[in-house]
């Protein structure tokens, strides 16, 4: 039996009732509704919906029932997260993990205080895990018993059994027949197709794209512009006089583009300390599962409070230009076989279990052995650096990366991410390694764009500066912080840990993964004390 508690999203259902959906799903560039997914799914099994998925794109997360097969299904990317339980002959499912969490301990659970308050209190692997790497990794959430939905996967529940199947998998593989210009011209293409297909999705409201001074949100902006898109908004937010400000205003003159710079001061971050929206945002963002975003909100609250943008804008953010590029890979192209298992992980471990100075515990270093072992049992021929990158896509890229459009949603506003489109991110697991590193194929598409328009052609992305001025600024980047953003994190814990006096808690992550463990676990309980008064 299927029951449903969403309450995040605008869900649509099927006049049947067989079927909800949110966001936006698309069968060969179309988007369909509950209706005709309740039709496409109807007669299907898991193996036939497994081959449905993987041909589709967009930005969606669905809930399907027929008879007592029960059907959850989330997008490549999670871009809608996705909750359940399972007890007995119950499946229960929400797009808030609170909302589970207070189902399975109602009013007069004689035992839910002295059970589970116990199991928020004591250090548990996934806590640790939280606090190592900001975000909980696998299915499991910081509430106890509650899963969430990975990337590219659907479950199937039925009377007593639950079964995991994973549709789509990051892994390149390289067509080496293609020349350079070969790519250059595919690469134009599928970034020119991602583009209409937001301006579809747009269909004539204003376009907001936050702009950097780098290549990801500057080739969004170059390809709405050669589409011709009239109704384009930009925005950039730092420190008065940042060298991102610069390039990203010298960038929207040129293209005569509206832009919008936001200044970021320290006493605007001082003050977000104890901001209850900031606070609830938070939360929000959160869901039981990923680290907070920062850098942008304050942005978005500001371009609202005054106007600065259309209440039913679309956001194009740049995310993830950078990873489908090729710059997070390592360089190590021995097989799995040849490197061995546990390498992999403790290689993941060194570069992204970083929040603060604290080693990994063990139990943190065995959850992330078994995620290396579940990628690996899914394909074959994996390299080191292929297997550290699906990681990547399946844990940050998704739980933080794409989880910051989160921004968006707390303030109303929607969203769409040409970088993630479905074709475009398929082309890029083709191009082979060479034109990858430091993003060499992406980068000369930019600047071919730039020259062909009449802009500046970048050199590199914006900011990334060398030498020992550069190097003392990042001692004191409390200070010099291009967005002044450590100034959310208290001096003294800032000080302490750059003296290293303290382990933890002195970068803005780590900071705000332990402020939002503490807020967890004081709403949980708070939600258990008074379901059972």
């Amino acid at each position: 039996m299927l029951s449903c508690k969403l309450s995040r999203y605008q869900w649509q259902q099927s006049d049947c009732g067989t079927v909800r959906l949110t966001g936006t799903y698309l069968l060969q560039g179309q988007p369909q509704t509950a209706n005709q997914l309740a039709a496409l799914l109807a007669q299907s099994d898991l193996s036939q919906m497994a081959s449905l998925f993987a041909k589709s794109s967009g930005y969606y997360s669905l809930i399907a029932q027929f008879g007592q097969q029960i059907y959850l299904c989330t997008d490549f990317v999670r871009s809608y997260p996705l909750f359940y339980v399972q007890r007995h002959q119950q499946l229960w499912v929400a797009d808030d993990a609170a909302q589970l969490f207070e189902w399975l301990y109602p009013a007069g659970t004689p035992l839910s205080r002295q059970q589970v308050i116990p199991e928020l209190d004591k250090p548990s692997a996934v806590a640790e895990e939280f606090v190592a790497v900001g975000y909980v990794c696998g299915d499991d959430t910081l509430y106890p018993g509650v899963k969430q939905l990975p990337v590219a996967t659907i479950i199937q529940a039925q009377p007593g059994e639950l079964t995991q199947r994973r549709y789509f998998t990051w892994q390149r593989k390289p067509l080496t027949n293609l020349t350079e210009a070969e790519l250059i011209a595919a690469l134009d293409h599928h970034l020119t197709a991602a583009l209409q297909e937001a301006v579809k999705i747009a269909d004539g409201r204003q376009i907001v794209v936050p702009l950097s001074g780098g290549y990801d949100s500057r080739a969004i902006l170059l390809y709405l512009t050669k589409l011709g898109y009239q109704d384009i908004v930009t925005f950039t937010f730092g420190r008065k006089n940042s060298k991102e400000l610069q390039l990203a205003g010298q960038l929207a003159s040129q293209l005569k583009v509206k832009w919008i710079p936001v200044i970021y001061t320290a006493k605007m971050w001082l003050a977000l300390r104890h901001d209850a929206q900031f606070a609830q945002y938070c939360r929000f963002i959160c869901n039981g599962v990923s680290a907070v975003n920062t850098q942008v909100w304050p942005a978005i609250r500001h371009l609202l409070q005054h106007q600065l943008i259309a209440k039913d804008a679309l956001i194009l953010p740049g995310h993830t230009g950078d990873f489908i590029s090729g710059l997070h890979l390592c360089g190590d192209d021995r097989t799995v076989n040849q490197a061995d298992l546990a390498f992999v992980a403790d290689s993941i471990l060194q570069q992204h279990y970083r929040l603060d100075k604290l080693e990994p515990t063990s139990s943190v270093r065995q959850r992330l052995l078994l995620q290396c072992q579940a990628i690996y049992g899914e394909a074959t021929d994996w390299t080191v650096e292929n297997l550290r990158e699906s990681w990547n896509w399946r844990e940050r890229q998704a739980k933080f990366i794409v989880n910051s459009n989160r921004y968006y949603e707390f303030f109303a506003l929607d969203w769409w991410m040409p970088l993630w489109q479905k074709d475009f991110v398929v082309f890029w697991q083709t191009v082979p390694t060479p034109y990858l590193r430091q993003q060499k194929l992406w980068r000369q598409l930019i600047r071919q764009q730039c020259e062909m328009q009449g802009v500046s052609v970048p050199d590199k992305n914006a900011g990334k500066a060398s030498g020992l001025l550069h190097r003392s600024k990042l001692v004191l980047n409390y200070f010099f912080d291009a967005n002044l953003l450590l100034w959310l994190v208290p001096f003294h814990l800032w000080l302490l840990y750059r003296l290293g006096l303290l382990k933890h808690s002195g970068t803005v992550n780590s900071y705000l993964v332990r402020r939002l463990l503490a807020w967890f676990k004081q709403d949980a309980a708070q939600a258990l004390h008074q379901v059972e008064l």
